[in-house]
């Protein structure tokens, strides 16, 4: 079984290709970049600016003057982001600007440099405090820092999270829409319905202390802000709808209604679509996947090897049928994996012959590694076996079908020599009875065709042969000798004559079927 196909190295495709000596540089350049020990260090780059970021921004709101040391080290974490953004461009060119994070990295350290100019230029002055915000754009490349959490797989479950944030922003968005329609409803039927009421308390001296209870129901908005605050929030919910509800019992649809609607119905209907969109977007990031399953493979096989040193107790680096039978009995381990796959003694007697593609009675660690890491569940072991199973059976299939064919050419071949010794008056026209050496052709036709409407075996009569006779075989094809001599082609007929023209045979591979002409 073969392993799939990978997408080589930059460098190794630049020394395949014999590329000049620039092209090497900018594929050197590529691997660079690519390194994982790179993606990790820009990272902390990243979580370094943003706290240097923070600093200053504490010391600008409490009228500090920012110390110097988080000054040059935000300099050089915008160095770095040049430095970075500069080899992205060398190596990919111009097309890097159709990602968006790249654009997004050239916008920050666009704002850094201009920001950085003016401070030069103002001294540090009241305009360089009113271009600290440009800083606080640094905070966007924290963003990048979900291509590192896509190759992290130490952080699945972080990695979730984030993607899940970046990928359903517009079911969230949409969301956000449809609860704010649905509070919008109940908050026009509070103005209508609950507003008056508040007011009759409030003109009793029921919300003295709440001059907010009173402005909570006077217009949409508000009452918006009543629901976003009470429902959704949680905040002294019973301030407002206890003493209403008190006052006018029927208000209680109206409080209870909204809470149900928006709490368990469309809070938990937004979370339900967020992860539906989620899977919906996992299915289809074919990339991801493909990471994954590779990141999982590899895992395995790390497993499968320790499991055949394990099995190879002699160690002689492949294992016999008795050897993994006994492995089977004896490994806790394998034994769980072969349970998962639902592979029994017998079924392991067959995987052996399936992976021992070599014949030679043993298996090797890459022989016993690959398949197994393939095969981890039952879904997928039990289409292999049937793969197999169908592959051996065509397989034997076809053998018997060449051994037929050669047996029945030699056959007709005997009956033609046999022909030729008849005498000449037992020779018979097309248009007399046939012979029985015309009987015996067509009748062996019905038995290696499928019969015809034609053709059946009760039938003897010359019209009931099958045109023409069709023998099949995989390497061998008939040449008639004739003057001048000439090779028959798939579309050769019967000739009714009572004697067979004289024949030879010769292997051919490309023929998958001949035809006899008599």
């Amino acid at each position: 079984m073969g392993n799939f196909q990978k997408l080589e190295s930059d460098e190794k495709l630049s020394v395949k290709s014999g590329l000049g000596l620039l092209a090497r540089a900018r594929a050197r350049m590529a691997q660079f970049v690519k390194r994982g020990y790179i993606s990790n260090f820009m990272a902390l780059v990243v979580l370094l600016d943003a706290l240097l970021t923070a600093t200053d921004i504490d010391s600008r709101a409490a009228g500090r003057t920012t110390p110097d040391i988080v000054k040059t080290l935000s300099e050089i974490c915008l160095f770095l982001y040049t430095a970075e953004l500069f080899m992205v461009l060398a190596v990919v060119g111009l097309h890097a600007l159709r990602d968006w994070m790249v654009v997004l990295d050239a916008a920050i350290v666009i704002c850094g440099y201009v920001e950085l100019a003016l401070t030069r230029l103002s001294g540090g002055g009241d305009l360089a405090n009113s271009l600290g915000t440009l800083r606080v754009l640094r905070l966007a490349r924290i963003v990048r820092l979900m291509n590192l959490l896509r190759k992290s797989r130490s952080l699945k479950e972080l990695q979730k999270l984030v993607i899940m944030l970046t990928t359903c922003m517009k079911a969230l968005a949409w969301s956000f829409l449809f609860c704010f329609v649905i509070m919008t409803i109940w908050a026009m039927m509070i103005v209508e319905i609950v507003h008056p009421f508040v007011k009759e308390l409030s003109e009793s001296g029921e919300f003295a202390d709440c001059q907010q209870c009173v402005k909570a129901t006077g217009s949409v908005m508000d009452a918006n802000l009543l629901l976003f605050k009470t429902v959704i929030a949680g905040d002294s919910w019973g301030q407002i709808a206890v003493p209403v509800i008190n006052y006018h019992p029927e208000t209680f649809i109206i409080f209870v209604g909204s809470s149900l609607t928006l709490v368990f119905g469309v809070l938990n209907l937004i979370v339900a679509v967020v992860v539906d969109t989620f899977a919906e977007v996992r299915e289809s990031d074919v990339l991801n996947l493909a990471q994954e399953l590779d990141h999982n493979l590899e895992i395995d096989k790390k497993i499968l090897q320790k499991i055949f040193e394990r099995l190879d107790v002699k160690q002689k680096g492949e294992l016999s049928l008795d050897e993994l039978l006994e492995g089977a009995r004896k490994d806790a381990e394998f034994q769980s994996r072969l349970r998962v796959m639902d592979i029994d003694e017998v079924d392991l007697r067959q995987l052996f012959e399936m992976i021992d593609v070599d014949g030679s009675g043993a298996i090797e660690a890459e022989e016993f590694v690959v398949p197994l890491s393939r095969w981890v569940h039952d879904s997928k072991t039990a289409p292999r076996f049937i793969k197999y199973n169908l592959m051996h059976t065509m397989h034997q299939q076809d053998s018997l079908s060449l051994s037929l064919s050669v047996f029945w050419v030699a056959h007709l071949l005997n009956l033609k020599d046999s022909s030729e010794h008849l005498p000449a008056s037992t020779e018979r026209s097309s248009t007399k009875t046939p012979s029985i050496l015309e009987v015996k052709v067509g009748f062996e036709g019905c038995l290696l065709h499928p019969p015809t409407p034609g053709c059946s075996a009760g039938s003897r009569g010359l019209r009931d042969i099958p045109r023409p006779l069709t023998i099949n075989c995989k390497f061998f094809c008939i040449i008639a000798t004739g003057n001048p001599p000439r090779t028959l082609s798939p579309k050769a007929y019967w000739h009714t004559c009572a004697s067979l023209r004289p024949l030879t045979w010769c292997p051919q591979a490309s023929n998958k079927s001949f035809e006899l002409l008599v």
